[in-house]
């Protein structure tokens, strides 16, 4: 499962991506997180941090791509409601702890 969830340096904080965590929660489409999850509780997601956003291109029109950081992400995992979320939050616990240590740091996004 750890191998699913890669956290990212985003301004020097660590981070996960949307459609990432969704895909580990198994949703049906992941990028769908954004409008069934994350804009309905972005109040509340708020209140641990700012929502890092960036915008990408996905064929279509420009969508908005969210990068959470660890209490957002455990937060998108409760509300998804999944049946892998309980493993998916373990693992999320699991990564962020290894990347404060230095053990799995994957990718840098400025």
């Amino acid at each position: 499962m750890n191998d699913l969830i890669t956290v990212s340096s985003v301004e020097g904080e660590p981070r996960v991506l949307d459609t990432d965590l969704a895909a580990a929660l198994c949703m049906s489409e992941p990028r769908k997180v954004r409008q069934n999850v994350i804009w309905p509780n972005r109040e509340e997601l708020e209140g641990f941090g700012p929502l890092r956003m960036e915008t990408i291109q996905t064929g279509g029109l420009p969508a908005t791509a969210f990068y959470l950081n660890e209490e957002q992400a455990l937060l998108v995992a409760m509300f998804s409601r999944t049946e892998r979320a309980k493993e998916v939050r373990a693992a999320l616990v699991g990564v962020f702890a290894a990347w404060r240590k230095g053990l799995k740091f994957l990718r840098n996004w400025t």
